[in-house]
């Protein structure tokens, strides 16, 4: 019997990847794809992956990669001086730095693995960015849970992670689905679903990666 979708409740669609032999769920209301428990990396696993990464504010490459995202996603949709959180900071808290160093924007960093004080506790955000980090969530549910409880009422939330193809074929030959660490696969529809559950609207999404929401007044 299929399980139940973790994010709308629905029945879903079970499918073995070819080349991994791994079990994946597709939900048709919502989009989501999901490893099968069975198939989510340890918690050791997964920190080894994190490590792999060599992500620093001096890899030219790398920063301009997230500048078109803040620029796409973030900038025109926040006011000069919104106080943000970087949620899911990684080893290296890159994004953050570059908020401060090129947007003059104040941003605090949250990683469950590098920077796991709860700083967001007891305070709200103008903005939140997360970049590469919805992938990795076993309950997606929980996370945005919490984005609606620390954002003011017309807060941001902007949002990367690589959306998902459209048909199981494209998804077999999907190069997102090699890391280990990545075990749920979203498209607009799913971030759409979500933001009604959560009293959310979407106001900009590149359909690729980027995706951006206003918590509604």
């Amino acid at each position: 019997m299929n399980k139940t979708c973790k994010i709308c409740g629905s029945s879903t669609r079970e499918f073995i990847h070819n080349r991994t032999k791994t079990l994946y769920y597709h939900c048709p209301i919502c989009d989501l794809i999901q490893r099968d428990e069975e198939c989510f990396p340890s918690k050791e696993k997964e920190l080894s992956i994190y490590k792999l990464h060599e992500n620093s504010i001096d890899r030219e490459d790398y920063v301009a990669y997230l500048k078109k995202f803040v620029d796409q996603a973030l900038i025109p949709f926040i006011k000069e001086g919104a106080d943000g959180l970087d949620y899911g900071s990684g080893p290296v808290p890159v994004l953050s730095q570059v908020l401060k160093r090129d947007y003059a924007l104040k941003t605090d960093i949250y990683d469950y693995y590098f920077a796991p004080e709860t700083i967001y506790h007891g305070k709200n955000y103008d903005f939140i960015v997360s970049t590469e980090v919805i992938e990795h969530l076993q309950d997606p549910l929980k996370s945005f849970h919490l984005f609606k409880e620390i954002l003011v009422q017309g807060g941001i939330l902007s949002l990367m992670t690589l959306f998902h193809p459209q048909s199981d074929g494209l998804f077999q030959e999907w190069w997102y689905t090699r890391d280990e660490s990545h075990i749920s696969f979203y498209t607009p529809k799913t971030i759409k679903y979500l933001a009604r559950t959560f009293s959310f609207e979407i106001i900009f999404t590149d359909n690729i990666r980027c995706i951006t929401l206003r918590k509604k007044y």
